[in-house]
């Protein structure tokens, strides 16, 4: 019952915190600047279209990287009308307007016809306007991606720096490995796909610096939940928890309080249910919000949404589910490094790149097995090779929605890459054995 009041009172400061925070930023003076901004980040998007490429001019699908200029234009056609309302109503509905068969077209008509044509987007927080309408006031979208560029960059140096000198060279350097396996120079590219980012590299500095405060892992999921249900809007916020319920286990691992395997999972399942309930009740509260001002069931239209998203067929797909199933799996698979530059390697150069790669796994294997720990020692690297295969049944389960976006939501399987990294490396002992006794 005390744990429960604990994490009640987190909420409401949570769920205050972020209507205050949209609050300042909606009621940023100068919408005009803002709308100009608004308006030259438009063209620069006709220009670009809604899914350009980025850093690679190529038509092979495992190394384009690509933006999300859908949600972008989106984001923008929120910031462009968020001005124009009674700042409580700008919250909870977060309007957007325009006639046309994309965000982008949408966005372009609701410059040229301001106020007509109005949608109520009640059921997501845009919780990131809180950073982007205030550089709308001074940026437009091409320079705010350079400066989310140096933003990412910069916590992406400080979380690895923290993770070294705080904990060791292990999870700092799976953590590196899982960053760099998913094309990190394109994220900051969208407004976006940048947020689940910014939520794990805030919470990876808040816990190097305040782990031993006295706060639970319990407490620091359920604030990853709730930050990454308020910033990122439906695209990958699983990102988050798999990332910082590895680096809250391995702490907890170090400390002494995961001694056996039962400890681990259960500790596990914690972080799973508090993860899900910061996350489930931060977006319910917006929910709750948004249908008490508008007059509208947003939890039906939620509910809706999720449905559509979670079934369905294109007209490129396969015939049957099991096809979308094996297609989301090859594509988010082939997506990731180094998968998909050893398959390049390997189509011009076949017989070196097998053989190359059959050496170093074997190098990797006969190090492991000659510096391996006593096996009731693994059991923490059996935890966290549970938590890497985890997003392979999400993209069973969410085989549709994977299957059309796994462009992006390949990058979960950064969990995967961690995971393993830190698998092997927790398995081993780097101390050097002593060749007597005595």
């Amino acid at each position: 019952m005390k744990r429960t009041i604990v994490y009640f009172k987190i909420y409401v400061i949570l769920f205050l915190a972020f209507i205050t925070l949209k609050m300042i930023a909606y009621n940023i003076p100068g919408g005009g600047i803002i709308q100009n901004n608004i308006k030259e980040s438009y063209y620069i998007m006709t220009e670009e279209g809604l899914y350009p490429n980025v850093g690679y001019e190529t038509d092979d699908f495992r190394i384009r990287q690509q933006i999300d200029g859908y949600t972008d234009a989106i984001y923008l056609n929120v910031a462009f009308e968020a001005g124009e309302h009674n700042v409580l109503e700008a919250i909870a509905s977060d309007y957007c307007g325009g006639s046309g068969n994309d965000p982008l077209e949408q966005l372009g008509y609701r410059i040229e016809h301001p106020g007509e044509n109005l949608t109520n987007y009640g059921r997501q927080w845009f919780g990131a306007m809180i950073y982007i309408r205030p550089l709308l006031a001074v940026f437009n979208l091409a320079e705010i991606r350079y400066i989310l560029q140096m933003v990412f960059w910069i916590l992406l140096v400080v979380s690895f720096h923290l993770l070294s000198r705080k904990l060791d060279f292990k999870i700092a350097y799976a953590f590196l490995a899982a960053m760099l396996s998913i094309a990190p120079f394109a994220i900051p590219c969208s407004l976006n796909v940048i947020n689940a980012f910014l939520v794990i590299f805030i919470m990876t500095i808040l816990i190097c610096r305040y782990y031993k405060s006295g706060f639970s892992i319990g407490n620091y999921m359920f604030i990853t939940g709730a930050f990454t249900a308020f910033l990122d809007a439906f695209l990958t916020p699983y990102i988050t928890f798999g990332v910082i319920a590895i680096l809250l286990l391995y702490f907890e691992y170090l400390n002494g309080k995961l001694t056996n395997f039962c400890e681990g999972i259960v500790a596990l399942t914690k972080c799973g249910c508090l993860w899900l309930a910061g996350y489930i009740g931060i977006w319910a509260s917006k929910w709750m919000y948004a249908t008490i001002i508008t007059g509208e069931n947003m939890f039906l239209n939620a509910w809706m949404e999720m449905v559509n998203a979670s079934a369905g067929r294109v007209d490129y797909g396969p015939d049957t589910t099991w096809g979308y199933i094996i297609g989301s799996l090859q594509k988010n698979l082939l997506k990731i490094f180094p998968c998909n530059i050893y398959l390049i390697v390997k189509e011009h150069y076949s017989g070196a790149a097998v053989v190359i790669s059959i050496a170093l796994a074997a190098c990797m294997i006969l190090y492991w097995w000659k510096n391996k720990k006593e096996w009731r020692e693994m059991y923490i690297g059996i935890i966290f090779l549970s938590i890497a295969v985890s997003p392979y049944i999400y993209y069973v389960i969410m085989h549709f929605h994977t299957f059309v976006h796994g462009w992006v939501e390949y990058r979960y399987q950064a969990i995967t890459m961690m995971g393993c990294v830190l698998a092997y490396l927790t398995t081993i002992s780097f101390e050097k054995k002593s060749s007597s006794e005595g």
